[in-house]
């Protein structure tokens, strides 16, 4: 998965923009820089924030595309987000953190109704 510099450019798709101060990319163009850079590294572990569902839809499909290639690999790939259908998509176990306490840990479905429910009680409690 070791990559190019050209790669990474490409990946992350800001050839026009590579020779420019990096202080003048937009946030979106830095996570995207970043986040292929990372990836072509290959990491045996990749921590990855919601973020990475910045940039357009080219961009998504290749960065699904990279992460699906390291989970091939049998690489350990960690997804922090609040975006359910992305943890349910990609994600074989779960943590449920809280106040930065773990309040649960198992397989995907299970975890995420749990927290579904969490949500529904304390809705019917107030």
């Amino acid at each position: 998965i070791y990559s190019s510099l050209k790669d990474i450019i490409s990946l992350a798709d800001i050839r026009q923009f590579i020779d420019i101060p990096i202080f003048t990319y937009s946030e979106g163009m830095k996570l995207r820089l970043g986040f292929s850079i990372a990836i072509s590294s290959n990491p045996d572990i990749l921590i990855l924030d919601e973020n990475i569902s910045v940039g357009d839809a080219n961009f998504q499909k290749k960065s699904l595309k990279k992460i699906n290639e390291l989970h091939r690999c049998g690489k350990t790939i960690i997804i922090c987000s609040h975006n359910l259908s992305f943890i349910k998509k990609y994600c074989q176990r779960t943590f449920w953190f809280k106040n930065g306490k773990i309040v649960n840990f198992g397989r995907t479905d299970k975890i995420i109704q749990m927290y579904k429910n969490s949500k529904n009680d304390k809705k019917n409690n107030n």
